[in-house]
């Protein structure tokens, strides 16, 4: 007969019982943990609910012992995302194009190797270079040293450099810049500016 199927009267005093039983066996199983400051009661009550299943207290629920001689061990799912960068280092930044009144004539400005630059990356689909004009020079630029020559417009435009990248490579870069026909001879200030993004 479990210990649900007693009249109320008979589970309290039953309560009462068990407590005793719990508190005896706890001076059977740990008696040293009595005078032992070391070791608290609850270091002790596994092993006294454990013993009074094995005892066969009737009524006595079976997995009370176990769960508590037990540990609950979880484990809890850890997702962590990394998000892809680029950084652009500049080897050899120009500062200045210079066109002659050559240049002016034929239409165009050849600067080779002009640009040494190194990308670092922790994306494995590669990088995007990304040319910006600054001021009003060109109406195209040929870029040559990306692999294929690249022609972008007077906007500017983005190249994708794709695959895995070795940290700190060095590349260089070579423009021929085609210029308004309205440009003059003179020293004017870089007229195209180059920054990276990962490729996600």
């Amino acid at each position: 007969m479990t210990l649900d199927q007693h009249p109320p009267s008979i589970k309290r005093i039953l309560r009462f019982l068990y407590l005793g039983l719990i508190l005896e066996c706890l001076s059977i199983t740990s008696t040293q943990s009595w005078f032992d400051p070391s070791t608290s009661i609850a270091d002790s009550l596994p092993g006294a609910l454990t013993h009074l299943h094995k005892v066969g207290l009737p009524g006595f629920p079976p997995l009370l012992g176990a769960a508590y001689a037990g540990q609950v061990m979880t484990s809890i799912p850890v997702t962590v995302n990394v998000i892809a960068n680029a950084i652009f280092s500049s080897l050899s930044d120009p500062q200045q194009l210079k066109i002659s009144q050559r240049d002016v004539a034929r239409g165009y400005v050849d600067v080779p190797f002009a640009l040494n630059y190194s990308v670092s990356t922790n994306s494995s689909a590669g990088y995007l270079l990304e040319f910006t004009p600054v001021g009003f020079l060109f109406d195209g630029v040929q870029i040559r040293g990306l692999g294929d020559t690249v022609q972008l417009g007077a906007d500017g435009g983005t190249v994708a450099q794709r695959g895995l990248v070795l940290k700190n490579t060095p590349h260089e870069l070579s423009f021929r810049f085609y210029l308004h026909s309205d440009v003059q001879a003179g020293i004017y200030p870089w007229p195209l500016r180059l920054s990276v993004r990962a490729l996600t």
